[in-house]
């Protein structure tokens, strides 16, 4: 996890910095955009937005934020070492009129801006500059560096302390800026891997809130004196990926050749999956099994075909496949997948490589932090993956050039297609979803590249989660369809 806002791209990190950092934009707490370190924006025509900055916005060093902050941060975020580049690029030249007002000029009309500017936090320049941090640490090179364990932000907590990798302390800003609905003055943010523990740390009241309950202790919480569980449909789809560029896996038992090249290798896999079984076996019926990769099942909806067209459990079918693309007798290969940051990823895991096996794919499966998972998937080192994506925008175009795009080190597009798949016609596609204003127009080429990516089995979506919180009686907390815990909306009451 770091600090260093436009450095890394996942949950845990975002919700944690978005107590700090802050961006032009905001979301309420049903997730609607709002104005924040921007009061308002309007469209000047198809290739020019102009944002009018907040006045009176301190940093939590006392300095004072300027539309110098604002440039400095899109830019840095336009770095190739951030996280956030591939949406940053998208906001095109951004200037400083004056008297605050922020201008961004693009190349191509953009339909999805908001949401652009929405994932761009804000840093102060001068604090960058005084501390050597200018651009983004690189997580992939395994840098350190001043802002990943340090922070200086707007938002309503600055940071107290810091342990990586065991408590961060936040503290509510006393010069905030805006109001707070809820009375929270200080979250200690606990990284806790074992669900057993976390557990436990709740229910011996170590802890006032667990956002990652075991899905095999939800009714025994439910049912504990103190303890009130919540729940939500959760904007993430967990997925498996894949090495498609490679002419020979690096784990794989086959030599010479690619397995995973073969579309009919990818479908294999995605009909070996027990996916009911997964949803009231494995999981407790926290998860609903999709054919969509899109994180919000609103957005899904608008492409109905998607979930009729989604693998089955067909077993029988799966061999077939594979001995159709030459693996009669299957063949082996590693599977990377996280044990700290999805619910019962490790759990999942395991049981994928029990059903892979029925049909002659034998998963070796590799169980790492996520510390070191996302790294090995910077560097194109995984065979095969676990992954999940989500986040807050209903559009579809947040998760299409990033995820099923080919890799464009120019524009960024592709940056987390880790298996590195390439596909010209869909890449056309998304390409043009990103630049047509008209929504009539829109939809159909949105429905053709998911459509596209779908039949192709690039990827293969397993489940959409439920979200549940678990917390004691006395903390007023509702889960958020992007999983991100805002203590500014939590209220708490009694001892």
């Amino acid at each position: 996890m770091s600090l260093d806002p436009h450095a890394q791209n996942e949950v845990l990190s975002n919700s944690l910095n978005a107590h700090i950092y802050e961006r032009l934009t905001s979301r309420d707490e049903n997730l609607a955009l709002i104005p924040a370190l921007a009061v308002g924006w309007k469209q000047v025509n198809a290739r020019t937005w102009d944002f009018q900055l907040r006045k009176g916005v301190h940093f939590h060093d006392g300095s004072l934020l300027t539309g110098e902050d604002v440039v400095f941060s899109v830019q840095r975020a336009q770095h190739p070492a951030s996280a956030v580049a591939q949406y940053a690029r998208g906001l095109g030249h951004v200037s400083h009129l004056g008297n605050g007002l922020i201008r961004f000029r693009l190349d191509t009309p953009n339909p999805v801006l908001l949401d652009h500017v929405d994932a761009i936090p804000i840093m102060c320049r001068q604090w960058a500059r005084d501390h050597g941090v200018m651009v983004p640490l690189s997580l992939k090179a395994s840098q350190e560096s001043y802002a990943k364990h340090h922070a200086n932000g707007t938002g309503p907590f600055r940071l107290l302390s810091r342990q990586a990798d065991v408590r961060t302390v936040l503290v509510r800003h006393d010069g905030y800026w805006g109001t707070l609905k809820g009375n929270v003055t200080q979250l200690d943010m606990i990284p806790i891997a074992n669900a057993l523990t976390r557990t436990a740390a709740l229910t011996t009241g170590e802890v006032d809130l667990v956002t990652a309950p075991s899905p095999r202790d939800l009714n025994r919480l439910a049912n504990t004196p103190g303890i009130v569980v919540r729940r939500t449909l959760e904007n993430r789809v967990v997925f498996l990926g894949f090495d498609q560029f490679r002419d020979e896996l690096t784990t794989s038992n086959i030599k010479g050749r690619n397995p995973f090249k073969d579309q009919r290798v990818r479908w294999a896999v995605a009909h070996a999956i027990d996916y009911d079984a997964i949803r009231n076996v494995l999981l407790r019926d926290q998860v609903v099994p999709t054919g969509c990769l899109l994180p919000s099942a609103l957005t899904c909806a608008t492409v109905p075909e998607m979930e009729s067209r989604r693998a089955l459990y067909q077993p029988a079918r799966s061999r077939q496949l594979l001995t159709e693309a030459g693996y009669p007798d299957g063949f082996e290969v590693a599977l990377d997948c996280p044990n700290d940051r999805n619910v019962n990823d490790e759990v999942l895991c395991t049981a994928l490589a029990s059903m892979l096996a029925k049909v002659g794919i034998g998963l070796r499966v590799n169980l790492i932090p996520k510390a070191q998972f996302f790294p090995k998937l910077d560097r194109l080192e995984s065979s095969a993956y676990l992954m999940a994506w989500g986040g807050a925008e209903l559009d579809p175009q947040p998760t299409m050039e990033p995820l099923m795009h080919s890799w464009d080190e120019r524009t960024g597009r592709g940056e987390v297609n880790f298996g590195r798949f390439s596909d010209a016609k869909l890449d056309a596609l998304i390409e043009s979803t990103a630049i047509e204003p008209n929504p009539r127009k829109r939809l159909p080429m949105i429905r053709e590249a998911l459509l596209r990516h779908q039949a192709q089995a690039y990827h293969v979506p397993i489940y959409r989660q439920t979200l549940t919180w678990a917390m004691r009686e006395g903390v007023n907390a509702q889960p958020a369809a992007n999983n991100h815990m805002r203590a500014w909306f939590v209220t708490v009451s009694g001892n």
